[in-house]
């Protein structure tokens, strides 16, 4: 839910005022302007990939691995994760990227642009992610095939919140599955991977 908030009130709400471009109506998962605005669409997913950087910057200058380097971990990777709506806005056409494109042409190439940029951001954030956990004495991340792709799922349901506005809440939830990290050893012990 904090991640929707970066989207949501730091990206759109901030842009939307930086603008003038009159808020309708603000909530959790989604926004409604009285224009539609290439840049306020576009600030959603912006806040969410720059305060995953900033967390995963300041997790990189922490010496222990505590609650609160956890927290900045869960909070950055959620947010970077988000990158994936350019993906699915691409492939939909539908949601905030596939407004920040809108009227461009041809409409092919700047999907293709958009989707190829998403793919990119996205397995980068994957990769950002898991770095933390490449050390000796740090849990290391599950790689379930299911893990991935309910990853890819909640980037699919925020695409999908244009049209059953229910589904968007859902994202992080199912995000959260796909990442789920445990103790270096556990798998072994469990017999998997042994």
């Amino acid at each position: 839910m904090a991640a929707d908030l970066v989207h949501e009130a730091l990206g759109h709400g901030i842009a939307s005022w930086l603008t003038g471009d009159r808020i309708l109506s603000l909530s959790t998962v989604a926004i409604q302007n009285a224009t539609a605005n290439r840049w306020v669409s576009a600030a959603g997913t912006s806040a969410n990939c720059i305060a995953g950087v900033l967390c995963f910057l300041v997790l990189r200058r922490m010496r222990q691995w505590t609650p609160v380097a956890y927290f900045l971990w869960s909070f950055g990777a959620y947010n970077l994760l988000n990158s994936g709506y350019l993906v699915t806005s691409a492939v939909l056409n539908s949601g905030d990227w596939a407004n920040v494109i809108a009227g461009l042409s041809p409409a092919w190439l700047w999907r293709c642009v958009l989707g190829l940029a998403g793919i990119t951001l996205y397995v980068s954030a994957i990769r950002w992610a898991a770095g933390p956990y490449d050390r000796p004495g740090r849990s290391v991340l599950s790689g379930s095939p299911w893990g991935l792709s309910s990853l890819h799922s909640s980037s699919v349901h925020s695409a999908l919140a244009s049209i059953f506005p229910t589904e968007s809440g859902t994202r992080h939830t199912m995000a959260s599955f796909g990442m789920i990290p445990v103790k270096e050893g556990l798998l072994t012990n469990l017999g998997v991977g042994a």
